[in-house]
């Protein structure tokens, strides 16, 4: 079997009559439920889904017996000050992950952006050094049981909200 996997996105009337400022991705499944549970709200409108084709070729030893799991995709929100919030499906693996920021990057193309994990910190690869004239700021915000990890993005400054919630480390 030879698998190749393809991104669509798909939205519906609300999103076009809505503009977002702003994004929100939960990946993992913690952070994902903290976005269910306090920032999608009743006030907040699905929108659609970022979704994950599987486009299967068999091969001549195929016997059609293998029923393959299929991809859940990443459901997309919007709250009612313009954030839209992106719940990451578990299925989008690293080898999807640029394809993936693309077609989230393509619905908000500038504005602030929030990515929330229930991952470790260290499961992001290389190193953060701001340049000269980079207009990208990025901070780590660590629960008490990783500080004994040297975290890769230096420390989000305190005090600090994240939407509307205090963050401490």
């Amino acid at each position: 079997l030879f698998y190749r996997y393809e991104l669509s996105i798909e939205l519906n009337e609300s999103w076009k009559a809505a503009s977002s400022q702003a994004i929100v991705a939960a990946y993992g499944e913690l952070a994902t439920e903290f976005c269910k549970t306090v920032l999608i709200t009743e006030n907040c409108k699905e929108v659609g889904n970022i979704n994950i084709i599987e486009d299967r070729k068999t091969d001549v030893d195929d016997t059609g017996d293998f029923h393959p799991r299929i991809p859940k995709p990443s459901q997309l929100y919007l709250n009612p000050l313009g954030t839209l919030i992106c719940c990451v499906s578990k299925d989008v693996s690293p080898k999807l992950s640029n394809s993936f920021t693309s077609k989230l990057l393509s619905l908000v193309p500038s504005g602030p952006i929030l990515v929330l994990s229930s991952h470790h910190y260290g499961s992001l690869q290389g190193s953060y050094a701001p340049q000269e004239n980079e207009n990208c700021v990025v901070h780590s915000l660590s629960s008490p049981a990783f500080l004994k990890y040297k975290a890769v993005y230096p420390p989000l400054p305190q005090p600090a909200t994240v939407s509307s919630f205090p963050a401490a480390s």
